[in-house]
């Protein structure tokens, strides 16, 4: 696009197929906002200062104890009313 506006014609040779030099110009201009509007990528390593929970989710399930059978009883729970 930058070589677009640099080679554009003050006046363009067709109106209908060729811009002009002010009209490049201006669609450079609305690309450069364009990328300037887009968000940047977040970087694992540029906001790891957000974690605040540092132990894996694994950790928080148990998944890293030994395994260990529980063998439950079934109880039968009566109301009295």
């Amino acid at each position: 696009m930058k070589k677009k506006a640099e080679l554009a014609s003050d006046v363009p040779s067709d109106k209908f197929m060729y811009q002009d030099k002010e009209e490049t110009q201006r669609e450079l201009d609305a690309a450069h906002q364009i990328l300037n509007d887009l968000p940047s990528p977040l970087i694992k390593e540029e906001v790891n200062y957000r974690k605040c929970n540092t132990p894996s989710h694994a950790r928080y399930r148990g998944d890293d104890e030994p395994d260990v059978s529980i063998k439950s009883k079934k109880t039968k729970v009566s109301i009295k009313g």
